[in-house]
């Protein structure tokens, strides 16, 4: 039982991490969260947690990560360097 918890912590932890930096890179975490959702009776398992929880974490993710880069661009309106990553703040 212990070992399956740990396995379920570090699948949301990845799942975290996808949500963090799908956004960064331009794309949208919704259609991983409908995969997720079409097949939650065959992806239900012991080994991770339920798909409604691993959605959660996607979208908390992808949020964080968007109000981070809002913050940036209000914080650095002029930039500092001529490229388009300027604004972007990577925060872990």
């Amino acid at each position: 039982d212990e070992i399956f918890e740990i396995r379920r912590d570090e699948e949301a932890y990845a799942d975290s991490f996808c949500g963090r930096n799908l956004p960064l890179m331009g794309y949208s975490v919704d259609p991983l969260i409908q995969f997720l959702m079409k097949d939650k009776d065959r992806l239900g398992s012991h080994k991770y947690y339920n798909p409604e929880i691993r959605a959660e974490i996607l979208r908390r993710a992808a949020l964080a990560s968007q109000d981070r880069q809002n913050f940036s661009q209000r914080l650095f309106k002029n930039g500092v360097y001529a490229n388009p990553y300027t604004s972007i703040l990577l925060v872990a």
